[in-house]
């Protein structure tokens, strides 16, 4: 019988939402009997063809599920380190090191374990870079610029009847390890792109939805009840813009969330941090659960007026929503103008970078 551990896992950083996910892994047939098992899904930063970005301060924890017929006694992570010299070739590895996973040493503590699950937001069973710096610093090396290879598997024992042990190993995943200033850098790139997106795909769509709408009420206010159908045609395509427009802040929003949570999950300076927060993140949120909400509902209110055969019902119904809509421009106005500061705020990053960079030289 193998004594090998079966073990199916991924790493994940947890800010991140997601920027990428897999499903739960399938466990492999004809496994060996009473060895213990891990299944994960995987959240990913930010990857590259040669590892998941991290800095030196990360936090990573891996999102998995142990379990054994027989009692586990041990669940740790196998960490090692190679310095990447020019061209990212990779320098001799370090030595292995073993961290305890500490939310299954509390665990083990209240009696014997045969399942152990380890979640995104399980700070205490997190693999802290921040306390291994020993692993990716060598004499003579500038801390602020070296890049380094981190590879971490995670290995797992249980003991059975014999008291016989059985220990195995997950693959391991990589990580680049670079500086703060660097991850900025490349954050700052997705940053741009999804300022763009919400300046094209949803604040230039809603201006253009609000001209519509005011010709619409310019019409409707001499509108008899034979003209509301077509009226309400009119309403129903600025209605639907204004959904394209929420569906487009969505993603943004999503991206930008997951941005926060990467930066925290790095332990970044927390003034970038803050600044990303409460530059895009809050207020996306904030537009999604009010503006876009009130803009929609005194669409609909119209459209329910353009239904019948009141004509002041209907104008008034008209100037609300127009109020709305308004509202909601305003509002995205504002968040695209505050993206636009993140944008000059990253050309500065870089420009700090390049003199980094060249200074080192």
């Amino acid at each position: 019988m193998s004594r090998r551990v079966q073990v199916l896992s991924a790493v994940a950083i947890p800010f991140l939402v997601v920027f990428a996910g897999g499903g739960t892994a399938a466990p492999p047939p004809e496994q060996p009997r009473h060895a213990p098992q891990v299944f994960g899904d995987v959240e990913v930063v930010r990857k590259t063809p040669h590892g998941y970005l991290v800095s030196p301060a990360a936090v990573i924890p891996f999102v998995a599920e142990v379990g054994s017929d027989h009692p586990l006694t041990r669940v740790a992570y196998i960490v090692t380190a190679a310095r990447l010299g020019a061209g990212g070739k990779a320098g001799p590895e370090g030595k292995e090191q073993s961290v305890p996973v500490g939310g299954f040493v509390e665990l083990l503590r209240r009696g014997p374990v045969r399942q152990f699950r380890i979640a995104a937001d399980d700070a205490s069973s997190a693999l802290d870079l921040g306390k291994l710096s020993q692993l990716f610093r060598e004499p003579g090396a500038n801390p602020e610029l070296s890049h380094y290879r981190l590879r971490v598997c995670l290995e797992a024992t249980s003991n059975d009847r014999d008291n016989d042990p059985r220990t195995g190993r997950s693959e391991p995943v990589t990580f680049v390890v670079i500086s703060e200033l660097e991850l900025l850098s490349e954050i700052g790139k997705e940053e741009e792109l999804l300022q763009h997106s919400l300046e094209d795909r949803a604040a230039d769509r809603l201006r253009r939805a609000r001209f519509d709408f005011r010709k619409l009420n310019d019409r409707l206010a001499s509108a008899t009840p034979e003209q509301f159908p077509g009226l309400d045609r009119r309403a129903e395509e600025v209605a639907e813009a204004v959904g394209r427009a929420s569906e487009s802040v969505q993603d943004v929003h999503a991206d930008f969330r997951r941005i926060v949570r990467e930066l925290r999950a790095n332990r970044v300076r927390a003034a970038m941090i803050d600044r990303v927060e409460k530059t895009a993140r809050a207020p996306l949120d904030d537009a999604l659960r009010r503006e876009f909400v009130r803009a929609a509902e005194a669409m609909g209110e119209l459209r329910k007026r353009l239904d019948g055969d009141d004509a002041e019902q209907a104008r008034k119904a008209g100037a609300a929503a127009g109020r709305q809509l308004d509202a909601l421009v305003g509002r995205l106005s504002k968040v695209v103008d505050g993206t636009k500061d993140l944008v000059d705020l990253n050309q500065n990053i870089r420009m700090l970078l390049r003199i980094e960079q060249n200074t080192d030289r």
